[in-house]
């Protein structure tokens, strides 16, 4: 079974939530929260059962409390802050259609889903579902997870998010979506050590074109065409797991963490590796002209500082690279980042935009058989700069008041003796302080 993500999917769905629903629709109605296993706090006065469609529609925040397994046909999340603590529990829904669990349906809707201590099972998934609805459904905690035995879109037309933090996991049998149709903003976070998102399908990230496919269907051509923004953060510790993934041309893919997949491909989307620990892709990588690969560098620790792009698989880049320094940091003389790893280069980047020096250093590009090291060249244009930073302030005062007096035999370095007769004293600290705070950056 097939289904197109394209205007004509999108209204068939609203033709569903507007016609007579034959089984029992249940509100909940009690805005300040409480047991799931109470008649009272929901508008049949009767515990909804499998056969039961439920709906969230409150503007509050509130926490739903289960003390036991509970079973419904389809779950909507409209409006409010909404916490389902499964205390140890099961939830399911048993609609197998796209339209199983959908939070944030119709426009100007804006709602909110946190699963705590537990587990949900549904078919399919949809956050943002019209317009300028909006969705985000929230996994806290390893304890919490979410299974969904097809897919699951982010954004179809509307705005939609998923996080999936501190050890949760969230399972897709079928493919994931992140920013469907035209207007649509779809976001996914992976946070938190052990943060594990798992796609049996493909990751689709910012696609200008796409179908959607059931799990447990055959596969189909892609129709339609829509803008669309997409982004994936994935932090230090998490992980994701899919069997490909695609950075579309309005998609970006950033942050760092494992990505164990047999192929990830940017075509014309934006790639970004933050330090914080290495990005590890269990596979190949691949990208067109026109795609960006972005490396942030805050020091000279790799991954830890600065990012590093580590590919198990052959690394083939068609588009570009560019450098960015975070933190205020400015190489010194000497330093040296490897920013990519990989078991070979299948080609190399068509252009590299590095940033800007201070007067007198340079960068210098070195590619390996599998390595792209960035060298940095040249010496501080101050003589006060003992760092070799570009600035001149307590921290090259402290250099030289640690070397006062004579200076050691060569080959020795005696950095701090600027006027070069061979000793560190008030010569030298005089003109230190005549380029006191002078700042070449």
């Amino acid at each position: 079974m097939r289904r197109n993500l394209t205007h004509s999917f999108i209204a068939a769905i609203a033709a569903g939530a507007g016609a007579p629903i034959a089984l029992a629709q249940v509100s909940w109605e009690n805005p300040s929260g409480g047991s799931y296993h109470i008649g009272a706090n929901w508008s049949s006065m009767a515990v909804p059962g499998p056969s039961d469609r439920v709906e969230f529609n409150l503007a509050d925040a509130y926490t739903v409390d289960f003390s036991a397994a509970a079973t419904n046909e389809r779950l909507r999340v409209r409006n409010g802050q909404v916490t389902f603590d499964l205390g140890g529990a099961t939830y399911t829904l048993t609609l197998t259609t796209s339209d199983s669990a959908q939070i944030g349906l119709l426009s100007n809707e804006d709602a909110m889903l946190t699963i705590l201590n537990g587990q949900v099972q549904t078919h399919e998934t949809v956050l943002g579902q019209f317009g300028s609805s909006k969705g985000e459904l929230i996994v806290d905690g390893a304890a919490a997870r979410w299974d969904c035995a097809a897919g699951m879109i982010v954004g179809a037309s509307g705005e939609g998010a998923l996080r999936a933090l501190n050890g949760a996991q969230v399972t897709c049998v079928g493919m994931m979506i992140v920013g469907g149709e035209s207007g649509s903003d779809g976001l996914v976070e992976i946070s938190g050590e052990d943060s594990h998102l798992s796609i049996g399908g493909s990751l689709s990230i910012g696609p200008s074109t796409f179908s959607f496919i059931d799990g447990d269907a055959g596969s189909g051509d892609a129709r339609g065409f829509a803008f669309s923004e997409g982004r994936v953060d994935l932090a230090p510790g998490a992980m994701i797991t899919a069997s490909s993934v695609i950075i579309g041309p309005n998609g970006s893919l950033q942050g760092a963490g494992v990505i164990d997949a047999p192929m990830v491909s940017n075509s014309q989307g934006l790639l970004r590796v933050r330090p914080g620990e290495p990005l590890r892709i269990e596979g190949e990588y691949f990208d067109t002209q026109g795609a960006l690969v972005e490396i942030e560098i805050g020091g000279a620790t790799p991954g830890l500082q600065h990012g590093v792009l580590d590919v198990a698989g052959q690394f083939s880049p068609q588009g570009n690279l560019m450098v960015t320094l975070v933190n205020d940091y400015v190489p010194n003389p000497g330093a040296a980042f490897t920013i990519v790893m990989s078991s070979s280069f299948g080609s190399l980047f068509n252009a590299i935009m590095l940033p800007d020096l201070p007067f007198g250093r340079e960068w210098v590009v070195q590619y390996s058989a599998d390595t792209l090291t960035l060298l940095v060249e040249g010496e501080s244009s101050i003589p006060a700069d003992l760092n070799g930073d570009g600035r001149v302030n307590a921290q090259d005062l402290s250099i030289l008041l640690g070397s006062w007096g004579f200076c050691p035999d060569p080959p020795a370095e005696c950095i701090a003796d600027i006027n070069n007769d061979g000793r560190v004293n008030a010569q030298d600290l005089a003109v230190l302080l005549s380029f006191w705070g002078f700042d070449s950056n």
